[in-house]
């Protein structure tokens, strides 16, 4: 099977490294013959007629994996000819997080992705860790350390539970490590990283619990939703705020809690701090979870599985 993939990003950026690339060696040995054409240029009109250039060949393909909504800023004609060069079977990722949009490998029908009619075929895919990264991760005993990744925008969700953890310090000194935003003057040892590098394991080895408040109804951001998967991969304990499609994975796995309110962080953080044989229990059963559940080896033979099915109808999807 000939593959044309699409990315959105290059394979440095994580939204396109997690979601695409880290798939395609199993592809390549799966027999599969891969054409990768990043769009890493930007987005809006110019970068989708970037795009139409790069998929003048594309008719000799079985299969467009596209990674982002084809033709954003153009006119409807331009976006039919756009759908029309690329081969009949695409498969579009409508899970990156930043479009708000719910987790899953979708079969594109139209010519933009729209709502999944009855009967199109799908694959649920979450962002996931590669085990083979994570399994050598070693905690590093430095005193109490918590950790958070989202957003400026999401920071406000933290400082809601600030008194909690502000009440916390006064009895439990800690460090809190934010990565992706900043508060001043939260009243506890806190730093912050504007991002981490691309091999994030000493800031997993430094953590004992992570923290991702959210809001009701609100999506979390691409770096919770990547982050959630590789704390637990990392065996962290998890408290995460409810109503987000992150405390299903807490459910499944009893990796952390889920607070609903301030009463109920301070209960889930008061056991975390003062039963310390606590959190390693419920990091080892997130770990396990997440090597057999929750890693790319894990997942990756059905996401193979499925990109065959399109094309080949007598295989199994799943």
């Amino acid at each position: 099977m000939k593959i044309l993939v699409l990315p959105r990003w290059g394979p440095e950026d994580p939204r396109s490294r997690y979601r695409i690339y880290q798939y395609l060696p199993y592809l390549a040995d799966a027999g599969h013959q891969l054409r990768v054409a990043s769009l890493s240029e930007g987005s809006g009109a110019g970068a989708s007629l970037l795009r139409l250039l790069r998929c003048l060949p594309a008719r000799s393909f079985d299969l467009a994996w596209i990674q982002s909504p084809l033709g954003p800023g153009l006119a409807p004609s331009l976006k039919a000819g756009l759908s029309g060069l690329l081969p009949q079977v695409k498969v579009y990722d409508s899970s990156q997080g930043f479009h708000g949009q719910a987790n899953g490998l979708t079969l594109e029908t139209g010519v933009d992705p729209g709502p999944l009619p009855a009967g199109v075929p799908s694959l649920s895919l979450r962002t996931v860790p590669d085990w083979s990264e994570m399994e050598a991760i070693a905690k590093s005993k430095q005193g109490l350390t918590l950790g958070w990744v989202g957003s400026q925008d999401r920071a406000g969700l933290l400082e809601d539970i600030l008194p909690v953890l502000q009440e916390l310090a006064a009895d439990h000194p800690f460090e809190l490590k934010m990565v992706g935003a900043s508060i001043a003057d939260p009243g506890f040892n806190c730093s912050s990283l504007a991002q981490l590098p691309r091999d994030d394991r000493q800031f997993l080895a430094s953590l004992d619990m992570a923290l991702l408040p959210c809001a009701v109804g609100t999506c979390p951001d691409f770096l919770q939703r990547l982050y959630l998967p590789r704390f637990m991969a990392a065996g962290i304990p998890v408290v995460v705020g409810p109503g987000n499609g992150l405390e299903q994975l807490l459910a499944e796995s009893g990796a952390g809690y889920v607070a609903e309110d301030g009463d109920a962080w301070m209960a889930a953080l008061r056991k975390l701090f003062h039963t310390p044989s606590l959190g390693p229990r419920l990091g080892e059963r997130g770990r396990e979870w997440a090597k057999y559940e929750l890693s790319l080896q894990a997942q990756a033979p059905g996401l193979v599985r499925f990109l065959e099915s399109l094309v080949q109808p007598g295989k199994t999807g799943l």
